[in-house]
């Protein structure tokens, strides 16, 4: 019994141990408006030019320094009726600038983004 409750004790403490905690992983939603080469990035309306500004900041604010990608996560939404080149053309800036964790969704444009 003695043996069980150190092993719980050390298992405790490895798990609590380290230089820092970890913090969650930062989930950044893009979404692509039915207007030609319009986004909203953080509640902004941005063009393509200023999210691919954006989307390095953030790349480079989340960036790890051994395999130099992102942590972060990108979630693209857009309605059915935005032409899906459009979508295309953020995935790609995403990962030109290193963000590799992207997914995309559909969403009707009346649906409010869940954050």
């Amino acid at each position: 019994m003695r043996s069980l409750a150190a092993l719980m004790l050390i298992a405790l403490t490895l798990t609590a141990c380290g230089p820092e905690r970890r913090e969650p992983i930062p989930i950044v939603h893009v979404t692509v408006l039915s207007e030609p080469g319009t986004y909203i990035l953080d509640g902004e309306r941005l063009y393509l030019t200023e999210l691919r500004t954006e989307l390095q900041k953030l790349a480079d604010k989340y960036r790890r320094p051994t395999v130099k990608n992102a942590r972060a996560h990108v979630v693209v939404s857009h309605g059915p009726r935005v032409p899906y080149h459009w979508v295309e053309q953020v995935l790609g800036t995403c990962a030109s600038v290193g963000l590799d964790k992207v997914e995309t969704q559909v969403r009707d444009e009346g649906v409010p983004q869940m954050r």
